[in-house]
């Protein structure tokens, strides 16, 4: 699948954080670099159809062939630290529930257990801390079968040992679909091939 940019722009009110951007995302990995309120976030909200532009088009295409934003959705997966779970859940059931509607790559419990959750499985999403709720997301972002997986800011909240986990479950995926990944800091990039895009 690509995702082709065409003249895109997008305001808050009288804020313009995107102008005029053109670019097609391709089968391959991106890292979007910016310092804070440079435009990240909204345009990975914009690839995702998330969130529509003021101006200009984005289409996305598979097999040569121009499809709905509906269709294009079905393909792709988010995950952000302002992402909100279902509180009341607990994170056994949230997967569960996650996998009724996305197809896990990996359909065994033994990244439950390499992302460090297995002694969180039976606790509710409100109570865990804000570094296992990232892992989490990241699980669940990760490990859905898709075309594109776009996290934003994906070592948010984690500390070193998180960080580790997030870099290693990484690698397992990045060759499996294309994953774009916005953040501030260049530790992120994780891989030397992966194609950088900068916003200002």
């Amino acid at each position: 699948m690509k995702i082709i940019f065409d003249q895109v722009s997008k305001s808050f009110g009288n804020q313009e954080v995107i102008n005029n951007f053109s670019f097609t995302f391709k089968n391959k990995n991106y890292a979007v670099l910016g310092n804070n309120g440079s435009g990240k976030s909204t345009l990975l909200q914009l690839i995702s159809n998330l969130i529509i532009p003021n101006s200009g088009n984005i289409n996305y295409i598979d097999n040569n062939i121009k499809i709905s934003n509906e269709d294009a959705i079905k393909n792709i997966s988010f995950t952000a630290p302002y992402l909100e779970l279902i509180e009341e859940l607990d994170v056994d059931s949230l997967l569960k529930f996650h996998y009724k509607f996305k197809i896990p790559i990996i359909k065994n419990k033994s990244l439950i257990k390499k992302m460090g959750l297995s002694e969180y499985k039976n606790k509710k999403i409100f109570q865990l801390s804000s570094g296992i709720k990232q892992r989490v997301k990241l699980l669940l972002a990760l490990n859905t079968k898709c075309k594109f997986t776009i996290l934003d800011e994906p070592t948010t909240n984690l500390d070193d040992n998180g960080k580790e986990i997030y870099y290693n479950l990484y690698k397992k995926f990045k060759n499996k679909k294309s994953i774009i990944i916005a953040s501030n800091d260049k530790k992120d990039l994780i891989e030397s091939d992966i194609e950088v895009i900068k916003v200002n």
